[in-house]
């Protein structure tokens, strides 16, 4: 009869912890995988009692270490992929502020955006611009760094502005 208990305190606790985990993560791809990882999890608990009868050499405990390793691996890149398309939105939309200083230029960014500090996340710190111009002694960083400080909120110590000639 202790088994019996305990084997339903365990298909409990793995219910729990996939509504809680459903409910912490946003939805996205990774929601998804987590999905079908509780899923699995539910299953293997379900059957434990009979998994264990065909003796089986088999360790629920590293089941579920590995899954919440895997988690937190997806989790990871997600967040990556998610700030390397922000850092393009912000390069694509301050590439268009600046084509109305000098159109004839193609300006390239490397971003420096805050992804620890969530009060601030997404928050751009430092930016540095690189000008290709065919112009020969162009020197436009004033106007470029009053477009980006002002536009974006960006100390102008924490803007560099470089030129290449092509």
């Amino acid at each position: 009869m202790e088994a019996l208990k305990e084997w339903f305190m365990a298909i409990t606790g793995v219910l729990i912890l996939s509504v809680v985990g459903e409910g912490i993560l946003p939805s996205g791809t990774v929601k998804k995988y987590v999905n079908i990882l509780f899923g699995l999890l539910l299953t293997i608990t379900i059957c434990s009692p009979f998994i264990n009868k065909a003796d089986f050499d088999f360790d629920i405990n590293e089941l579920q270490q590995t899954a919440t390793i895997q988690v937190k691996n997806m989790e990871k890149k997600e967040s990556e992929t998610v700030l390397r398309l922000y850092k393009a939105n912000i390069a694509k939309k301050m590439n268009t502020d600046l084509k109305c200083i000098n159109e004839n230029c193609d300006y390239e960014f490397m971003l420096e955006v805050e992804s620890q500090k969530m009060e601030k996340f997404g928050e751009v710190r430092g930016v540095i611009i690189t000008v290709r111009t065919t112009e020969e002694n162009l020197c436009i960083d004033d106007k470029i760094e009053e477009v980006i400080s002002s536009k974006y909120g960006i100390d102008r110590k924490n803007i560099a502005v470089k030129y290449i000639s092509v």
